[in-house]
């Protein structure tokens, strides 16, 4: 055994008795057979809370976004091990056919309903969804992303309940080392095409200054960039912001920067915005590019095309079909921080994973409204102080949120 694997082998392990001391804190007895289907990513941080799930409750679906395909060893692991992977993407949770439908149902059952572990709205993803897939087939939904927390809310959830662990201060915590992984990697790979990212001929732009993108712009002040705008839809958020670094539409950003980090989690750029990016403009994400750039529909409608003269393994150019400009997406649009095996790498991923489990305990002893809501705080802090005792020993309760 070589020694990557056998510290990750170690992570694995650890994760695996946290999730377990956690869930044997909160469970009870008789919602031990309860069903439940999830959706997540495919990468390998995520199999712990599999295996998990499918010790304490009846895992009767599994469906991998298959926008984040960086790991397919992951599919090939659970499939190898009988786990009830569902052969979903995230198009047929848009167009949701009958067969999807039935897919969907079969994995259900008959009998008693399920609970969904959604990651990034997929359920929402489709209007008429839950009119098809009713409080009988699924109970209660519990959301991890702020991304999809929006496409639920959107939906007017209102004749089940619903728990977002995307605001959570457990989840900002992952946020901000997902946020300092990116930057990382990026700053590598500029590095290594030859770009510094304080150039005195380099302007960055960000757009959406939420927990990821907030941090992004303080980590490119720390690295002395100050030549760089921020845009977000919500002024409230660009208090602190210089009015010479705010750029009043993602259009204008566009038109004025060479680098761009797309942190709104949901469609950063319009098709009208795409016109007024620069030619060989450089674009990361901070999550999927289908979440963050509809990637595969820009694709598909050719609104852009693939440049294969120019592409290679960690840089992928598009054309863009209106202005012929160059439109250059490192790792093809994933976020870079799911080049490296980040989640082993930093623990932190785990503690909003088990916010996720917490919020299916939670629907599934039932007795919550029918309205989204979150976490309680005495909740969010068991999840945190058990964190500290598996991945942080030496901190004391007064680290526990406040």
């Amino acid at each position: 055994m070589n020694s990557a694997h056998a510290i990750n082998k170690k992570h694995y392990k650890k994760a695996l008795n946290f999730y377990t001391a956690l869930i044997e804190k909160i469970m009870t007895p008789h919602i031990t057979s309860k069903k439940i289907v999830l959706v997540c990513p495919r990468y390998g941080s995520t199999l712990a809370m599999i295996e998990v799930l499918s010790r304490y409750f009846d895992l009767r679906g599994i469906i991998l976004k298959n926008s984040t395909k960086k790991n397919d060893n992951t599919l090939q692991f659970l499939r190898s091990a009988n786990y009830p992977v569902l052969d979903i993407s995230k198009t047929d949770m848009v167009t949701l056919s009958p067969s999807t439908i039935e897919i969907l149902v079969q994995a259900i059952g008959p009998g008693s309903s399920c609970v969904v572990l959604d990651h990034g709205g997929y359920f929402s993803l489709n209007s008429q969804a839950l009119s098809i897939l009713k409080p009988n087939l699924i109970s209660g939904i519990a959301e991890y992303a702020i991304n999809g927390e929006s496409r639920y809310f959107n939906a007017s959830i209102g004749d089940r309940p619903f728990i977002s662990v995307g605001r959570s201060m457990i989840k900002k915590n992952s946020d901000l080392a997902s946020a300092n992984s990116i930057m990382l990697i990026a700053e590598l790979y500029l590095q290594n095409q030859g770009i510094m990212l304080f150039g005195s001929d380099v302007r960055v732009g960000v757009i959406g200054h939420g927990t990821l993108g907030g941090r992004i712009r303080s980590l490119l002040q720390e690295r002395g960039v100050n030549d760089f705008l921020i845009h977000d839809i919500e002024p409230n958020r660009l208090g602190d912001i210089p009015l010479k670094n705010i750029a009043h539409s993602a259009a204008h950003l566009c038109q004025q920067c060479d680098i761009l980090f797309c942190a709104t989690g949901n469609h950063a750029l319009s098709r009208d915005d795409l016109k007024f990016i620069k030619d060989g403009t450089i674009a990361f994400t901070v999550t999927s590019p289908d979440d963050e750039l509809d990637l595969h529909t820009l694709k598909k409608e050719r609104v852009i095309t693939l440049n294969k003269d120019r592409s290679h393994a960690d840089t992928v150019v598009y054309t863009i079909a209106e202005t012929g400009h160059s439109w250059v997406l490192p790792f093809d649009g994933e976020a870079p921080n799911t080049q490296t095996n980040f989640g082993l790498a930093d623990a932190s991923i785990h503690q909003p994973c088990a916010a996720h489990i917490v919020a299916a305990v939670r629907l599934v002893q039932g007795q919550l409204e029918h309205r989204l809501q979150h976490l309680s705080l005495k909740d969010e802090q068991l999840v945190k102080q058990l964190w500290d005792e598996y991945y942080q020993p030496s901190k004391t309760s007064e680290h526990v949120l406040t």
